[in-house]
């Protein structure tokens, strides 16, 4: 149960919880504090996973018609490369334009950035799995807009007096 008195826990917290007393408890066998591993003699707690919204064809032509229409360049390529190729936030974060390769339009996945505990942005030299980091094609709207946006983020800079950040 929940110490704030708000029903049981959720079955997220419950295999969380389970997976790190797993992880103790192999540890605590490999330096011989403990025989065996009693998590092993339980069912792995099954998560319960709540249908995610899939937006439909209409409004999916909406939205892009909005994104590409209204929202700043910088939106543009983050949404864009997420629906055409696929990447994950952190991949889309991680993007540096040594990275791409304009001529041939391609992308080379090597780095992802999350945001840390006190809100600093960590940049890893590794991707959520192997299959991840990959060359792969960008899409041509994609690669356009991307290019339109380094642009004007390269305007902007000069603009500024600011040395180019990629």
């Amino acid at each position: 149960a929940r110490l704030d008195g708000k029903g049981a826990l959720s079955s997220r917290t419950i295999a969380m919880h389970y997976k790190l007393l797993s992880s103790m408890l192999n540890r605590a066998v490999r330096w011989q504090f403990v025989e065996n591993n009693a998590c092993s003699f339980v069912d792995t707690p099954k998560q319960k996973t709540k249908p995610q919204p899939i937006l439909q064809e209409k409004d999916l032509a909406r939205f892009l018609h909005l994104l590409l229409t209204t929202a700043p360049l910088r939106h543009q390529c983050f949404f864009m490369f997420a629906f055409t190729d696929g990447l994950r936030r952190s991949e889309i974060a991680g993007i540096d334009e040594s990275a791409i390769d304009f001529d041939n339009g391609t992308l080379k996945i090597i780095t992802t950035a999350v945001i840390g505990e006190h809100g600093n942005v960590i940049y890893k030299d590794e991707t959520k799995t192997r299959e991840s980091a990959a060359t792969m094609y960008i899409a041509p709207t994609t690669l356009e807009i991307t290019k339109q946006y380094i642009a004007e983020k390269k305007a902007n800079e000069s603009a500024l007096h600011l040395p180019h950040c990629t």
